[in-house]
């Protein structure tokens, strides 16, 4: 392996794209397969999980508020980013379902 300092510029780039790709992917498995183990008892927490995409870019970030996970999805949507919640359930939500987000969230039900 080369180390990152005396790697050229454009496979210093190469290689951080791929721990980039290796970082979304692990990532990627680490929520799916915590998501369902979460929303099944009230006081556990709930996540929700934003997605988003513009160009070659992608970005995940995971919130146990669905009011916050909103707030977010819409200021990327709003930046041109391309994006979708996934709910405690699996469900994926698109800008204009974030409503029906806010009014089935478990979580909100929960307080209950």
């Amino acid at each position: 392996m080369i180390p990152i300092a005396s790697a050229p510029a454009a496979g210093l780039e190469w290689i951080l794209l791929e721990w980039k790709l290796l970082e979304w992917k692990l990532l990627e498995r680490d929520v799916s397969e915590s998501v369902t183990s979460r929303i099944t008892q009230k006081g556990v927490a709930v996540t929700f999980i934003v997605h988003a995409s513009r160009d070659e870019d992608r970005t995940t970030t995971v919130r146990l508020s669905v009011v916050v996970a909103i707030a977010k999805g819409r200021a990327l949507a709003e930046e041109g980013w391309q994006v979708f919640i996934t709910g405690p359930d699996g469900v994926r939500f698109y800008p204009s379902e974030f409503d029906k987000l806010l009014l089935h969230s478990p979580a909100l039900n929960a307080r209950d």
